[in-house]
């Protein structure tokens, strides 16, 4: 659609246009070698996203059965095809055609066009049969004058040119097409009522374990590598000791209130109105806990799903099935469990284990008696939740490697658009 067959660049991203009676036999075509559908056509229907992973980064192709931009139809996939040439194994549209199409797209889509075009550009105004071409269909669009007025489409490089034409070009477009109004309506349905109900989604990835296992690192890199693959993300901590949300835990923390049990040799023993106190501030903190993490998880979660980010949770509720702080607990044992259950759930469970003397090493803040126990209760809870277990003893670059390699279908499908029972087939 955007350049010549023997460019080289296709190397992470390719876009195909196809005659709309093909289209479910090429997706056929290329599940069966491997792609996965990240966008099903729900949102927009002219175009499917499909994606595989290879040689540690994502590879992109995008089909479109119209050619549309900004929501808006303006060649058709028989008109845009015709007079294609092949070149190689790949059919190439006629000249004029993909003229049209950049100077619209540009318009519609982009602040200016990228100087590396004005050769290719210059090239194509020199074939006089592209430019009438082009502006056969531009006319028809009702928007002649876009080659009429500057011939060697000048424009298309200038950012105060461009935004000037935006709004000329869309409602010319509207009133060229019926079919662009209902296309704009459900655009815009798609774009402000489907995202706030998560049909477009993002979701998100817990990471725990005791302090040294990596987790800061391990998501730094795993955030580095999504992004760097064009796949938004943020980082959250999430865990249930640190960075309150509601007032209320503010409130209990400057009280000292806490899971913990109350030892033999606690203070809190001393006399009975310590004792009465302790007991009241932890059945608070009980109170406090699902509340607190709810608001959380829709204050600081929920906003980034809904634009389609992945957010990479560092801890979750889960840690207080294991301890404080890497401190056994032993009360409300079955009252824990549930409030960790009731907790909001990531999609997607990881935790970073390793030998003990290792994590002990890189972060001597607690015994190494602590860290052994606090690792089986860890190892438990990973057990009973069906977590992924990632031995931290290699490079965090070829632990993310594997990571991707091993389930990045899941990653793709948990982002799939369209209605919720659909997205993982």
């Amino acid at each position: 659609m955007r350049a010549d067959a023997d460019i080289t660049t296709w190397e992470k991203e390719l876009d195909l246009i196809v005659l709309p009676s093909k289209l479910q036999a090429i997706l056929r075509v290329l599940r069966d070698l491997g792609w996965e559908i990240g966008n099903t056509g729900f949102f927009d229907p002219s175009r499917r996203h499909l994606l595989l992973w290879s040689d540690d980064r994502f590879l992109r192709i995008d089909l479109y059965s119209k050619i549309v931009s900004s929501g808006l139809e303006y060649i058709n996939a028989d008109r845009y095809l015709a007079g294609a040439t092949l070149q190689g194994d790949v059919y190439v549209p006629h000249a004029g055609n993909w003229l049209l199409h950049v100077v619209v797209n540009t318009i519609l889509e982009k602040r200016r066009l990228r100087e590396d075009y004005f050769p290719r550009i210059a090239s194509v105004l020199q074939n006089r049969d592209a430019v009438r071409q082009a502006m056969v269909e531009a006319r028809r669009l009702g928007l002649g004058y876009l080659f009429e007025g500057d011939p060697e489409l000048g424009f298309l490089f200038d950012e105060t040119q461009i935004a000037g034409l935006k709004v000329d070009v869309r409602k010319a477009l509207l009133k060229a097409r019926t079919a662009n109004k209902v296309r704009f309506v459900w655009r815009w349905t798609m774009q402000t009522i489907g995202k706030k109900l998560a049909l477009r989604p993002g979701f998100s990835i817990a990471v725990i374990g005791p302090d040294g296992a990596g987790k800061t690192t391990f998501l730094s890199t795993l955030e580095a590598v999504l992004n760097g693959n064009g796949i938004e993300t943020r980082t959250v901590y999430f865990g249930p000791w640190e960075r309150p949300c509601l007032p209320s835990t503010k409130w209990l923390r400057s009280l000292g209130a806490d899971p913990l049990d109350i030892g033999e040799n606690s203070p809190a023993r001393r006399t009975a109105a310590k004792l009465l106190k302790a007991h009241l501030r932890r059945i608070l903190y009980y109170a406090n806990f699902l509340p607190e993490m709810w608001a959380r998880y829709f204050a600081r979660v929920w906003p980034a799903v809904l634009e389609r980010h992945i957010v990479l949770l560092d801890r979750h509720a889960v840690d207080l099935e294991t301890g404080y702080y890497n401190q056994p607990i032993q009360n409300c044992g079955w009252l824990r469990l549930l409030l960790a259950r009731l907790s909001p759930r990531p999609r997607m469970l990881i935790l970073l284990d390793n030998d003990a003397e290792v994590i002990w090493n890189r972060k001597k803040e607690f015994p190494l008696a602590l860290i052994e126990s606090a690792l089986r209760r860890y190892r438990e809870v990973a057990q009973a939740y069906g977590m992924i277990v990632i031995k931290t003893e290699r490079p965090p670059e070829q632990l993310v490697g594997d990571l991707m390699n091993r389930h990045w279908r899941n990653f793709v499908r948990m982002r799939r658009d369209g209605l919720p029972f659909l997205r993982m087939r």
